[in-house]
């Protein structure tokens, strides 16, 4: 079963697609939202999986609603009348864009998506799991338009903040730009050998080089990259690297 919000300012528009979902038992709609500022309350509460999210809305928009909830991970397809959206909609890794009035077939063709996207996740989970929990600590879901990459935490050597999105810098010297804010990064890493050295950049403390006092606090990087540390974040960054020297 997945859970499922729908998030539209139109009452029609909400009853037509309620209607429309109930040809899909797979899918739970466990409630709806009229504004923005609501859907992200929801959304938090509630935590569905899926969110059937229109573009216009009320007070704001439906991206605004997706900047509120960065590091929740949930299924988007955006519902809306105006196809102008479309290509931002791929860039925050929308699963689909359906446009008003919804066709059923299209409407179809997005829950085989969204159940595709959710098998492979479990099935990647169900694999890893069978290696052990040191596995899957491991490994890290990037969200792509077509569903997810899976990268080795291992090879990031570091990951900079640029404004709601973050880029990955990878050790075979590839760089990944997600849309996802570096506090995510942070959250879902904090435990895995990764330190906040700044307010710009979560680095990876297994490819720090070097820690220089001159001209300031600064890393070295295994790829040769300097990397400012900030004064809020020196001590912290030197206990978590003494403590992960002593671990290896």
């Amino acid at each position: 079963m997945i859970t499922a919000l729908i998030v539209d300012d139109e009452p029609l528009a909400i009853k037509a697609l309620q209607s429309q979902l109930e040809d899909f038992p797979e899918v739970d709609i466990c409630e709806t939202a009229s504004s923005a500022l609501e859907a992200v309350k929801l959304i938090k509460k509630l935590k569905p999986q899926l969110l059937f999210l229109d573009v216009n809305l009320q007070d704001d928009t439906g991206f605004d609603v997706l900047e509120c909830i960065t590091g929740l991970q949930v299924a988007v397809i955006f519902t809306t009348a105006h196809e102008e959206y479309a290509l931002k909609a791929i860039k925050v890794d929308a699963v689909d864009f359906l446009l008003k009035p919804i066709d059923f077939d299209d409407l179809t063709s997005s829950i085989e998506k969204v159940k595709k996207l959710f098998s492979t996740e479990m099935a990647a989970s169900q694999h890893v799991a069978q290696k052990g929990e040191t596995e899957l600590a491991e490994k890290l879901a990037i969200p792509t338009k077509d569903g997810h990459t899976f990268i080795d935490i291992r090879d990031i050597l570091y990951i900079q903040a640029d404004s709601s999105y973050s880029t990955i810098f990878l050790e075979n010297q590839k760089t990944m730009l997600v849309s996802r804010r570096l506090k995510a990064f942070e959250d879902s890493l904090s435990t895995k050998e990764f330190v906040r050295a700044h307010k710009s950049h979560l680095v990876n403390l297994r490819h720090i080089q070097e820690i220089k006092r001159s001209d300031g606090h600064y890393l070295i990087m295994k790829d040769g990259t300097r990397l400012n540390i900030s004064r809020a974040n020196r001590e912290a960054l030197t206990t978590a690297l003494n403590a992960f020297i002593k671990s290896i």
